[in-house]
């Protein structure tokens, strides 16, 4: 799905928020309410299984700049907002809007994600859309639940991990008209935007291998986008972990397979680098008889995701997610582990698992 409808249409918002008037309550909200209670409905358009649990609401009123977040629960429909009270702690109320017309767009709310500079454009009518980063909060790697007690050599070093959020939801719509003293719904259609990624690949045993589990981490994946104008910050990349799923499809073949959801991937910019940008690392726990080992493997898939047509870098320098349909990536090549390794317990374990005439080129 191309993202030109969504960047598009959010410069309505942008352009809503540039005017500014006061408004002003001329009568006790008691007597003649000035706001409307609002809950939300969803239509998830076939999306259903990947709808996450809440939604952050953001709602700017026309001709004026008064705005104002709120967050969606996606199966209740509850609404809530913070607010802050005269003693300076703050509480949950329910989510209410004063009368008039808006603008709205919703977006995901996760652990693990955050939306920068979002206090300055809810207080400063100055602030305009176009200053939001939609941001993926770095994990440190002592953190992370799958590295939770296994100790694994660091071949990527200069890239910091950021959580597998799943997919990443947004909405715009226009022209809402709220009237006060009753309850509003408001009916939200919001659409996949992040890129859901499957990455396929081989493992050929050789002898009585038994490979017991795998850990696998992509780097090269944007950590933040632009929320107005939906370009992806390059200036520092990340990385993500998973483990992947093991399937016997012949009796010396295990076929592997990873999916998660990235804001977008950088290739490796040169195709015999093994660390970098766009590297697939493995670590696979493998047995033969009473010995263990563990292996590890690097791939540089640039040209695999060159084919998928992620990315694209446009005449203004910056680099835009290009499309957004779910994406298989089959690598080529066979990662092996002969059990004479295991048993013989040798020290060559690490894998450059590209063809024999590719020049490889490790900096570890």
């Amino acid at each position: 799905m191309n993202t030109e409808r969504w960047r598009h249409s959010i410069c309505g918002f942008v352009l809503c928020c540039l005017t500014a008037c006061t408004a002003v309550d001329l009568c006790p909200e008691t007597d003649h309410p000035h706001m409307a209670t609002i809950t939300a409905e969803f239509d998830w358009g076939g999306e259903e299984a990947d709808k996450p649990a809440r939604m952050n609401l953001f709602a700017a009123r026309r001709p004026n700049t008064w705005r104002i977040n709120g967050v969606a629960d996606t199966e209740t429909g509850e609404v809530t907002a913070i607010e802050r009270q005269e003693d300076g702690t703050e509480t949950t109320v329910p989510f209410r809007m004063r009368g008039g017309e808006y603008t709205l767009f919703s977006i995901n709310d996760y652990d693990g994600v955050t939306i920068d500079n979002l206090e300055t454009f809810l207080t400063d009518p100055r602030a305009s859309a176009d200053t939001l980063f939609l941001r993926l909060m770095e994990t440190p790697r002592e953190e992370l639940p799958e590295l939770r007690g296994v100790n694994l050599p660091d071949f990527n070093p200069g890239y910091r991990y950021v959580p597998n959020i799943g997919r990443v939801f947004y909405s715009l719509d226009r022209g809402i008209q709220i009237t006060t003293g009753q309850e509003e719904v408001l009916h939200i259609a919001p659409i996949p935007i992040s890129q859901s990624i499957t990455i396929r690949f081989n493992i050929r045993t050789i002898g009585d291998v038994v490979v017991d589990s795998l850990i696998a981490e992509m780097s090269g994946i944007c950590g933040r986008m632009n929320i107005a104008d939906a370009y992806l910050d390059t200036t520092e990349l990340y990385r993500i972990i998973f483990r992947p799923t093991i399937e016997q499809t012949e009796p010396d073949l295990l076929t592997c397979t990873a999916n998660f959801h990235a804001l977008g991937i950088i290739p490796s910019p040169v195709d015999s680098y093994l660390n970098g940008s766009g590297i697939l690392q493995v670590a696979i726990y493998a047995g033969s008889g009473n010995k263990k080992k563990i292996f590890h493997a690097g791939n540089n898939p640039r040209q695999d995701l060159l084919d998928a047509d992620l990315t694209e870098k446009r005449e203004d320098g910056r680099t835009y997610m290009k499309q957004t349909d779910p994406v298989e990536i089959t690598l080529s090549g066979e990662l092996v582990i002969d059990a004479t390794h295991i048993v013989d317990q040798d020290d060559d374990n690490f894998d450059t698992w590209f063809d024999n005439d590719t020049n490889i080129d490790v900096d570890v």
